[in-house]
């Protein structure tokens, strides 16, 4: 790429456009199928009819309905023996009003959706799991976990005679009750669902995890912070965030599914988690259908707009002068953050002082320390870093077991250098501008390649650039000198035009412009591509 862009050259604008180029933006009439946005961004930005709907609340119209344990599973005779014989280690607790959630739903369009939520909070949800038959009846790996530390042992203790007051934990129980030798091992917790060959997070199909989890962004914060800057520019506005506590374990879960859940001390000392839990592959999108149905009602029926909600954060903003009194802690607070906390008291969901929060300047995303999943938190603010990714998600492919160990290669080194350098320089904060934008305004460039040359078109400028390609690709096809071109088209643009300028890139290659709209690259020399070309836009501060 380097020899490439090296000998690229200025080439005088041509009498005619050269095939397949025009330089008359108002002739364009058919937009790619990609549209105006990219699909990195599709979780960034609502494309429902309603443009006024978050992610969250276009979620709740198109939710698939939950469903009860197949036949199969309520009929398997040891569990069902267990149930019915020690029911009061099974029960459905939650905290929420589920009555007035109903009522409060009643209006909603997307009916078998929140009948099956209610349904699931009365009788425990049942996640979308596939058990194979050759099973073994149980399955223990509470010797998982090395010997805890004493300080450690302590907070496992307390936090689980925490969860049995709660009734998120049953009353103890010894090794009686389930068919199964354990030897003693050490004071351990089990909560862990991705442990070992059998665990309950490899049981459920890519299908069934894919999509259920589209938590709103910083991003529709932004955009609804600027259209309330639009409608009223000298007005000074307040941010809030509220928390709910201890937000998963509101959802309870089905006795067959508790049955497959339990928690296990000292090596004898048993208790069925009743409720969900974090590290499930399910959790997330267990809580989000519960939560995305409150910040329906909130919107509809409680006339409280531009809610937003990030795993277990609401958070939205208020006029800075529009407050009013929170009975519960006793002071004046943003007047949207009181009717939201008061609608919460009255569905039952619990929440803390300490972590509803409101100002000017707050933290309203943070993230959490596990490679992947750490950077893919990140991807919700700095979008443009996802080929950091790349390398993981090819090493991971084929790989059924959630803890398999991933070997750091080159490849993956690198990606993780390059994230770290724009994200601890560039991008530690993110600013937000405009997301929409017309072809009109934009800097259009047109690129086409060949097996011997590079071309590039700038129809603003009347000007081009032409290289010889005098290097031998690492790809045998013309896949990868198209990409080279918009690459290059980039890196040239990005010192013609001025900052924060939108561009948008014309090409006659279809697998160039799905490689460009996801910024997923399946091998290591189309991927530095991608990053050699975020390198520009981000350091120019582009609007691809």
């Amino acid at each position: 790429m380097t020899s490439a862009a090296n000998s690229i050259l200025p080439l005088d604008a041509p009498s005619q456009t050269a095939d397949g180029f025009t330089s008359n933006a108002n002739e364009i009439t058919n937009f790619p199928p990609f549209g105006f946005f990219p699909s990195y961004l599709h979780n960034l930005h609502d494309f429902s009819n309603s443009p006024d709907l978050s992610s969250v609340l276009s979620f709740t119209l198109s939710a698939s309905p939950w469903f009860s344990p197949p036949p199969e599973i309520l009929n398997d005779p040891l569990s069902l023996s267990i149930i019915q014989n020690h029911p009061h280690l099974f029960k459905i607790v939650t905290p929420i009003n589920v009555s007035l959630f109903e009522h409060l739903l009643l209006d909603h369009p997307n009916t078998p959706f929140t009948q099956s939520v209610c349904q699931g909070l009365r009788e425990g949800f049942w996640p979308p799991a596939v058990f194979p038959p050759s099973l073994p009846p149980t399955y223990d790996v509470s010797d998982h976990h090395p010997t805890q530390t004493l300080e450690q042992q302590h907070f496992l203790s307390s936090q689980c005679a925490i969860e049995i007051q709660l009734e998120c934990f049953s009353p103890a129980f010894g090794p009686d009750l389930l068919p199964v030798s354990k030897k003693e091992s050490g004071f351990r917790m089990i909560t862990n669902h991705s442990a070992r060959s059998l665990a309950l997070n490899s049981f459920f199909p890519p299908s069934t995890i894919k999509g259920r989890s589209p938590f709103d962004s910083l991003h529709h914060l932004g955009n609804a912070l600027l259209s309330a800057q639009e409608l009223h520019p000298d007005v000074p506005l307040t941010l809030f965030k509220s928390d709910v506590k201890s937000a998963y374990q509101l959802i309870p879960m089905h006795p067959f599914w508790q049955i497959k859940q339990i928690v296990t001390f000292t090596g004898h000392i048993h208790h069925v988690d009743c409720n969900n839990v974090f590290s499930d592959s399910m959790s997330a999108p267990l809580w989000l259908s519960f939560m995305s149905l409150v910040i329906w009602i909130a919107t509809f029926m409680f006339a409280l707009p531009d809610l937003f909600l990030f795993m277990d954060d609401v958070f939205s903003f208020d006029i800075q002068t529009n407050s009013s009194w929170y009975p519960c802690y006793r002071k004046l607070m943003p007047a949207k953050q009181t009717a939201l906390l008061s609608l919460w008291d009255d569905l039952g969901i619990p929440h803390e002082e300490r972590k509803q929060i409101f100002g000017s300047s707050i933290t309203i995303i943070g993230f959490y320390q596990s490679l992947m999943g750490w950077i893919n938190w990140v991807l919700n603010i700095a979008p443009l870093l996802r080929p950091a990714l790349s390398a993981m998600y090819h090493k991971t492919v084929g790989k059924s077991c959630p803890s398999t160990p991933l070997w750091i290669n080159k490849s993956i080194q690198g990606d993780l250098l390059w994230f770290l350098n724009h994200f601890s320089h560039s991008l530690a904060t993110l600013h937000i501008e405009k997301s929409h934008w017309s072809l009109s305004s934009a800097f259009i460039i047109y690129v086409d390649a060949c097996p011997m040359g590079l071309g590039i078109w700038m129809s603003a400028l009347n000007h081009g650039f032409t290289s010889q390609v005098d290097f031998s690709p690492p790809s045998s096809n013309i896949f990868f000198l198209e990409s080279l071109a918009v690459t290059s088209a980039i890196h040239i643009v990005s010192s013609l035009i001025p900052h924060g300028t939108s561009i948008l890139i014309w090409s006659d290659s279809f697998n160039t412009v799905a490689l460009f709209n996801s910024l997923h690259a399946t091998s290591n020399e189309y991927n530095t591509l991608l990053k050699t070309a975020i390198d520009s836009i981000i350091t120019h501060s582009l609007l691809p």
